[in-house]
């Protein structure tokens, strides 16, 4: 892959695989190690646990950028940032739907009494 497909990977281009090397280049990175070792795990681990830790370690940094933001301009935008923003929603959706349940219930056994 040469500059040019990892720029485009770069900009979010979802039709762009991610480079095989960048992925050994972030194992080292966040892991310190070599990439023989960074390429062993990619291989030998069928889960690719590594991948799922720097995605976790990303959302976790966007997530914390997006609320110590204090103006619009400081929120993170890409990839991370929409799906932290996604997932924004659907917690809260998910937190609205359980409290309207408390409530329902709450408001039968107060019926009741």
């Amino acid at each position: 892959m040469g500059f040019l497909a990892f720029h485009r990977w770069l900009d979010g281009e979802e039709d762009v695989p991610i480079p095989e090397d960048w992925l050994v280049s972030r194992i080292c990175e966040e892991f310190g190690c070599v990439p023989s070792v960074a390429v062993r795990e990619l291989t030998e681990d069928s889960e690719r646990r590594a991948l799922t830790i720097l995605e976790l370690r990303a959302y976790a940094n966007t997530k914390a950028a997006v609320e110590a933001a204090k103006m619009p301009s400081e929120v993170p935008v890409g990839r991370m940032a929409d799906l932290v923003q996604r997932v924004e929603v659907d917690v809260w959706r998910a937190r609205t739907a359980e409290q309207r349940a408390r409530d329902a219930v709450r408001k039968r056994k107060a019926g009741r009494g």
